[in-house]
């Protein structure tokens, strides 16, 4: 996807999953896949610039920016979405990264 505002556009990568019950009964968690290729590396810098993390069954975004992934998955417990201000707070902090401000 792409995202414009006033300073320029944003190159915006979406991965979305369920949720995933572990089969050694773990608590279930959302488990993102960032990885690019068909050997699952970390994505090249300026191939994008956030990533939204989709959780479908909560019907939410958690956006990243590219340079704060650190791997090429993540598992992310469900209660993390439910903040109602988890899209807006995660986005600011996105673009912050990404336009250097942090």
């Amino acid at each position: 996807m792409i995202a414009w505002d006033d300073v320029g556009y944003l190159r915006i990568q979406v991965k979305s999953c369920r949720i995933r019950h572990e089969s050694d009964k773990r608590a279930p968690t959302y488990h993102f896949n960032y990885g690019a290729g068909l050997k699952k590396k970390k994505a090249a810098r300026g191939s994008y610039d956030i990533i939204a993390s989709v959780a479908i069954n909560q019907r939410r975004v958690l956006y990243t920016a590219l340079d704060d992934v650190k791997a090429i998955s993540k598992r992310i417990n469900p209660r993390h979405f439910d903040d109602p201000d988890i899209e807006i707070d995660s986005w600011r902090n996105a673009l912050a990264v990404v336009r250097g401000d942090i």
